[in-house]
């Protein structure tokens, strides 16, 4: 899938994703980036509202797993099973969620259970940077992969 088809994937399965404003920005095999604006995810303090930087870390993750089994010809259901975020400090600016690809030892582990059992799970790293290249917010997930039909995709 382009980017701009991943986009409208995610508005129309994840609506929370249109509210935000997420945008892919990139997906590859090393990468997903999504973006969102400030403004609609703002708090009282002015700064990132903490639900919108986990929605975002998610939505990276989410997106760099149904890119990676879309590109290999897998079509399935991506979902988190489990996930751990830490916020190291405010985000003051548009948010940018960058999910890092696995080590490739671990996706071809994954990948070899999804084709022998039709399901599998897999964590994925994302981080959000400040405007100075700063760490602001690491999030670890564990996403299941399970097959899924084509009536089911969209």
């Amino acid at each position: 899938m382009l980017t701009p088809e991943l986009q409208a994937f995610l508005h129309q399965q994840i609506p929370l994703s249109q509210a935000l404003g997420a945008g892919v920005q990139k997906s590859d095999d090393e990468s997903a980036e999504v973006s969102a604006p400030l403004a609609p995810n703002s708090n009282h303090l002015g700064t990132a509202f903490g639900g919108s930087l986990s929605a975002l870390l998610i939505l990276s993750g989410y997106t760099w797993l149904f890119h990676a089994m879309s590109a290999r010809g897998h079509k399935c259901h991506v979902v988190l099973k489990r996930s751990e975020v830490d916020y190291v400090k405010p985000v003051t600016s548009a948010i940018l969620a960058t999910a890092k690809a696995p080590a490739q030892k671990d996706f071809e582990m994954f990948l070899k259970t999804y084709e022998k059992k039709g399901i599998a799970r897999i964590s994925i790293l994302a981080t959000i940077s400040d405007s100075e290249s700063s760490i602001a917010a690491r999030f670890l997930g564990e996403f299941v992969a399970t097959a899924a039909t084509e009536s089911h995709l969209g």
